[in-house]
């Protein structure tokens, strides 16, 4: 059985170096994401106001610091000395940026604070590193349970560096009731550096200690399951950051093929599309734009009978010269069929030919010249699915562009006079096999932030 695999990103980020059960630690990894000091600590004794003099302050510069330093900071900015009411506390776990037992600590409620009770403190330092035993709690927790999910998450992502940590979930969502993926690893890598986690029954995982930095998400998955993704799937983490990753996978049911001419060759950058054989009341469908070698892919499908075309919404191109066709057979998507490697051979290409546009600007030379053919939709306008490509020249020289017999086209074109552009009036006609020359006069001025394949509409 096949998987199609996707992910969405929350807008924090968080990572550790071992497979662990991962319930969920959504609260616990915002507030480990903001503080800068996280600690249980137990108060030692009532409320008591600290005075902290400006002098003692440069002394901690001084022993911290060099003395011109301090000596700078005193001639620029002398501190201002404080008045502080805080809570002491023995620290007794330190989870983040703790180096001192003894502390103390700011809160809005000191008075709500209770001798001889635990607390979980989420903080800053008040004054900065100078004073390591100064905070302020910016979230407390009263008699943290030591087994509860948010001190399981604090003893995986403990550090005294800012490292990152990611939780979250794989689930196979496109059944009847969600399952679960377990056993499945999944790899984070930052540079030369590779953490591994691994989802457990619950489909779920915790991965701490990841350098910050630009991470890339591979999981590893096993035969039959896909990513859902071209490319390396990354994420940019900042020093202490966590987020959660919910992993949405699904059955990998897809189609693959080619899609060549009558000779063989490969048709590029056409349009294929996929819709389903029975419509229902959407009217849904996959349009994938064909490789080099005139390759195509539709994945994550969903079990039905589908029908493949080309040129269904569009006007035939001169890489594509087709009129609006379906591949011979229906394709039946399941989970035991399988269309790797379908052979799409075209027949009955349209005739192509060229235009050949000459650009005159009247009074001063020309530059660059560039000219446009856009296709036309039966009501005149714009054909909205159709490539709409420039094509330049340099000086005088005349503007070829590739057209398709029947298709009505919109000429357009513009040159480069000295600092300024001009456009001309557009000018309509029919595509035919063979050359069509057609003179343009620039008139006009360019509007700015206007392609040329726009100017006309």
């Amino acid at each position: 059985m096949r998987y199609f695999f996707s992910i969405y990103a929350a807008a924090a980020i968080v990572a550790v170096p071992v497979a662990a059960a991962a319930d969920d630690f959504a609260g616990a990894c915002r507030r480990f994401a903001s503080a800068r000091v996280v600690f249980i600590g137990r108060v030692t004794a009532p409320p008591v106001r600290k005075h902290v003099p400006g002098q003692e302050q440069i002394d901690r510069m001084r022993q911290k610091w060099s003395e011109a330093d301090a000596e700078m900071a005193k001639r620029k900015l002398w501190p201002v000395p404080l008045d502080l009411v805080v809570t002491p506390m023995r620290v007794e776990t330190a989870f983040r940026n703790i180096d001192v037992s003894d502390v103390y600590v700011r809160t809005e409620d000191p008075d709500g604070l209770q001798i001889g009770q635990s607390y979980l403190v989420y903080g800053h330092h008040e004054i900065g590193a100078i004073f390591p035993e100064i905070l302020t709690a910016t979230a407390l927790v009263a008699e943290p349970d030591p087994n509860g999910e948010e001190v399981r998450f604090l003893n995986l992502a403990k550090t005294r560096k800012f490292s990152t940590s990611v939780y979250g979930s794989l689930i196979l969502h496109d059944t009847p009731a969600e399952v679960p993926l377990a056993g499945v690893r999944i790899r984070f890598t930052v540079g030369d550096q590779q953490i591994d986690g691994i989802t457990n029954a619950a489909g779920r995982f915790i991965v701490t200690g990841i350098p910050a930095g630009i991470i890339s998400v591979e999981p590893l998955l096993p035969e039959g399951v896909s990513f859902d993704t071209h490319v390396p799937y990354t994420l940019a983490m900042p020093d202490g950051g966590c987020s959660e990753l919910q992993l949405r996978a699904r059955r990998d049911r897809r189609i693959r093929g080619r899609l060549r001419h009558p000779d063989g060759s490969p048709i590029a950058r056409a349009f294929v599309d996929l819709v389903p054989l029975v419509a229902g009341q959407s009217r849904w469908r996959s349009r994938y734009q064909t490789g080099e070698n005139g390759e195509f892919e539709f994945r994550g499908l969903s079990p039905r009978a589908y029908l493949l075309g080309l040129n269904l919404d569009s006007r035939p191109t001169p890489r594509a010269p087709y009129n609006a066709t379906y591949y011979p057979t229906p394709l039946e998507v399941d989970d035991v069929s399988k269309h790797d490697e379908v052979e799409w051979v075209l027949s009955d290409p349209l005739p192509t030919g060229d235009v050949e546009v000459v650009v005159s600007g009247g009074r001063g030379s020309l530059d660059v010249v560039s000219a446009c053919a856009i296709p036309l939709a039966a009501d005149g306008d714009r054909d909205g699915f159709a490539e709409h490509i420039p094509h330049t020249a340099r000086g005088s020289a005349p503007v070829i562009i590739p057209v398709v017999e029947g298709v009505r086209y919109r000429i357009v074109a513009r040159a480069s006079i000295g600092d300024r552009n001009m456009d001309s009036v557009g000018v309509e006609l029919v595509g035919r096999a063979g050359r069509q020359p057609i003179t343009m006069q620039v008139s006009v001025p360019a509007q700015p932030n206007t392609g040329i394949c726009e100017a006309s509409f």
